[in-house]
This record gives C-alpha cells, sequence and structure tokens, in this order.
C-alpha cells in the first residue's frame, strides 16, 4: 500500500528561440532526479500558497498567486520515497527570464524542452521524475503561444 504525499509545484514555461517551449526542472541535492520547483504544504496553507512560497525558497523567484494558472490535480510514484505516491497540485507561469539561481536545497536546474524526443524517461543526462512525464503531455495541450 502506497503513501500519499500532497505538494504544490510549479512549471515555468519559456520560449527558446528556436520555436520550443522549455520547461524548468530542478535536481535537489542528494538526488538524480529533476522535477519542477516546489514542495509540501504547511499546515493550512492553500496550494497555491504552497507554490508561490516553495518557489521563492527553491528558486528565489517571488510568484504572486495572479501569475499561476492552475493545471491540475496529478498522481505519480515519487521520485525519491519509495513506495509512496506523490499527489501534485501543478500550476504553470510563462517566464520571460533567464535560468533562476538554485537555492535552498536545489543542487541544479535546468530547461527540459517540452514534446521533443530529447526528453524521454529514460535519459541518462536529464533524468526527470515520473510526476513530470504525467504533467509534460497536459502541458504541451494547452502551451499559451510564448512567441
Amino acid at each position: 500500500m502506497s503513501t500519499e504525499i500532497r505538494v504544490s509545484a510549479v512549471a515555468f514555461l519559456r520560449h527558446d528561440g528556436e520555436h520550443r517551449t522549455e520547461v524548468l526542472t530542478v535536481r535537489k541535492r542528494g538526488t538524480e532526479l529533476f522535477q519542477f520547483p516546489g514542495g509540501k504544504p504547511e499546515q493550512g496553507e492553500s496550494p497555491v500558497d504552497a507554490a508561490v512560497r516553495e518557489v521563492h525558497e527553491e528558486t528565489g523567484v517571488l510568484l504572486t498567486v495572479a501569475s499561476l494558472r492552475p493545471l491540475g490535480r496529478y498522481h505519480a510514484p515519487a521520485a525519491n520515497e519509495d513506495g509512496h505516491t506523490v499527489v501534485a497540485d501543478v500550476f504553470t507561469t510563462v517566464w520571460t527570464g533567464g535560468t533562476p539561481p538554485p537555492a535552498s536545497e536545489i543542487a541544479e536546474n535546468r530547461w527540459a524542452p517540452l514534446g521533443t524526443p530529447e526528453v524521454t524517461p529514460d535519459d541518462a543526462a536529464h533524468p526527470l521524475a515520473p510526476l513530470m512525464f504525467r504533467v509534460f503531455p497536459a502541458i504541451a495541450a494547452g502551451i499559451p503561444d510564448l512567441r
């Protein structure tokens, strides 16, 4: 039996200048898989408020609730906790800046191209958490025109 872990996450979307959309991913210290910035809500905290707080802690970026668009709630095997399922409230935001610096427990930030063969579950250069493969198709289906 799997235990659920509730999280809030933000998919930063940007246009790469070559007609592709990229999504910001982060890798926490001591882990191998890249995932969305985000984390567990504090007691009594709403999913969107948790997303704003966690993104600020992990990237230094101070988003507003108004800048986030709810994408949905997704379930996937937890990336770093065997036998657990992550239940993620995922939000999107369009990003026009550079790569935010890693902060807090984040070791590395990278942009992953969305909807291209370069990003697969077995990509050794950019291994992604299982949640990413549940969410990427939904993002691709509703991408705003970033050009």
